[in-house]
């Protein structure tokens, strides 16, 4: 079973309880960092299908580390802009992040989540430059090759 769980990332308050109704609505869990917690401690607590950050003023809406940790969990981030902004980040089109306007409805929702689910996997290309097989031994051992 795919874990439903959503973290809510966002420094207004109102704005992601009102994300998390929405999720909720969809037949998602939503879930938010407790008071004190950081965005990383969050992360690693709640263990996301997705992260979602509201509002690009947020120190992690910038991190290529926490991308970087999303995209090795296989978690999708998407971001949503805050009030009065019209146009994704820099960052975030830099690094093909889903950016959207604040969803008003289910079906924005759902957009959002199907697009970035598959986000960890466009950034993580560019940077992944392994190349690795494996294959089984005689004995049946495998075996890993990476150079």
């Amino acid at each position: 079973m795919q874990p439903r769980k959503v973290l809510v990332l966002s420094s207004e308050p109102m704005a992601a309880a009102l994300l998390g109704m929405l999720l909720e609505l969809e037949g998602y869990e939503p879930a938010f960092a407790q008071e004190g917690e950081g965005p990383e401690a969050a992360f690693a607590r709640v263990k996301p299908l997705l992260v979602v950050l509201v509002d690009h003023a947020l120190d992690v809406s910038r991190s290529d580390l926490f991308l970087t940790r999303a995209a090795r969990r296989q978690v999708g981030i998407v971001m949503f802009g805050a009030h009065g902004v019209t146009t994704a980040p820099a960052w975030a089109r830099s690094r093909r992040v889903p950016w959207f306007r604040m969803p008003i409805d289910g079906a924005t929702l759902r957009k959002a989540i199907e697009e970035s689910t598959s986000s960890f996997r466009l950034w993580r290309t560019d940077t992944d430059r392994r190349r690795h097989r494996t294959e089984t031994g005689a004995d049946g051992t495998l075996v890993y090759h990476d150079r």
